[in-house]
């Protein structure tokens, strides 16, 4: 690991132009902050003083003019207080999600220094991380921080470690993380939410596909509740992202289909557009049918989403070949090249699943 930098100095490369808290060239090199040599009294000040009042997380612009959310300081440090109640009573902290994200302010900064513990940041895929010696540790995971945490059997010698999980689907790799060093050892815990609402709801991830809870202060603004079909999610909550040059809104609609379980509780059905992250990267699957169709003649083609092992989610393309023309096949690598873009990998179907009205079902595959 890099060397241990003091809360002080961490908090002290706060910019407060709303863009970030942290400066660039630590959100990309690895750090270790001792939150544990200070007073709990100690950590409230500096937090209060190095937090601006809002703070602004921007939307990566993919898919669109990129905007900026701001979060009220009083709001994060209460989502930081719920993550922190799900994080297992650590006495180490090791964290994956860069500081810019609103995931990565909560989990690499805020969490730890209200639990008052030991924090280490790392940055990139590699195998320089603490030894576990023995501690209960929590980690803030983005998706190919299991492919890390594989790789290095990390975790094999610590008492307990409590992932908390952000950001898209929970990959594969995750899964086979926790098989390895022991499901009785490693406990993950999903959030569910996004830049404009922050956290929504939570669930420990366990086979099958279990219900959402919703977080203490985050109530439905949906209603057929228990119906069997799906609906678009709507939350309220105090804590409610605020949009750029704009005003406090009362609920926010949220891109993504469920079914409500009961009053608390939701199952996920799918995002309700087309949209994928890829590498911090959001794409919309949609435009990518229409650039893909500029350059394959086919009978039909579609972007599917996919669970990735690694990236967390990407898409598969799938191609109708056109009746009449035997094996002709798609030379991906070119055609990758004029999309800008590549697929995960390239399957040919006999046809491709739509709705009545011609749109493409997207169902994340595994």
């Amino acid at each position: 690991m890099s060397g241990e930098i003091s809360p002080e100095e961490l908090l002290a490369a706060g910019r407060r132009d709303g863009d970030s808290i942290v400066e660039d060239h630590l959100v990309s090199t690895s750090w270790h902050v001792r939150w544990d040599r200070l007073s709990t009294g100690d950590v409230q000040a500096a937090l209060n003083e190095a937090l601006p009042s809002t703070i602004g997380f921007r939307t990566s612009g993919s898919t669109g003019t990129p905007r900026t959310w701001s979060r009220s300081r009083d709001s994060l440090l209460a989502e930081a207080r719920m993550l922190a109640s799900l994080a297992g009573s650590p006495a180490a902290f090791l964290s994956f999600a860069p500081p810019r994200h609103l995931f990565g302010t909560l989990t690499s900064i805020i969490v730890p220094a209200l639990l008052k513990i030991p924090v280490y940041y790392v940055p990139r895929f590699t195998d320089d991380l603490p030894r576990p010696a023995g501690l209960r540790w929590g980690v803030g995971a983005i998706p190919w921080s299991f492919a890390i945490l594989r790789r290095a059997r990390w975790g094999m010698e610590a008492e307990q470690v409590t992932v908390l999980h952000s950001t898209a689907i929970l990959p594969p790799a995750a899964r086979e993380y926790q098989a390895e060093v022991g499901s009785h050892k490693v406990r993950i815990v999903e959030i569910f939410g996004s830049t404009e609402t922050g956290g929504v709801a939570r669930r420990v991830a366990e086979a099958g596909d279990t219900p959402w809870q919703l977080l203490d202060d985050v109530e439905f603004a949906t209603g057929d509740r228990g119906s069997a079909d799906d609906v678009s999610l709507s939350v309220r909550s105090p804590r409610l992202a605020v949009p750029q040059y704009g005003v406090p809104l009362p609920c926010w609609h949220m891109d993504d289909q469920v079914q409500i379980v009961d009053d608390r509780r939701f199952l996920f059905q799918g995002r309700r557009s087309s949209l994928v992250n890829v590498n911090g990267r959001r794409l919309s699957l949609d435009y990518l049918d229409h650039e893909f169709r500029k350059w394959i003649n086919c009978a039909d083609l579609a972007c599917v989403p996919v669970a990735d092992d690694v990236r967390g989610e990407h898409f598969d393309l799938h191609v109708v070949t056109e009746k009449g023309t035997g094996s002709a096949r798609v030379d991906l690598d070119a055609v990758s090249r004029q999309v800008g873009i590549r697929p995960r990998s390239l399957r040919y179907v006999d046809a491709i699943a739509r709705t009545g009205t011609g749109k493409i079902r997207r169902i994340v595959e595994r």
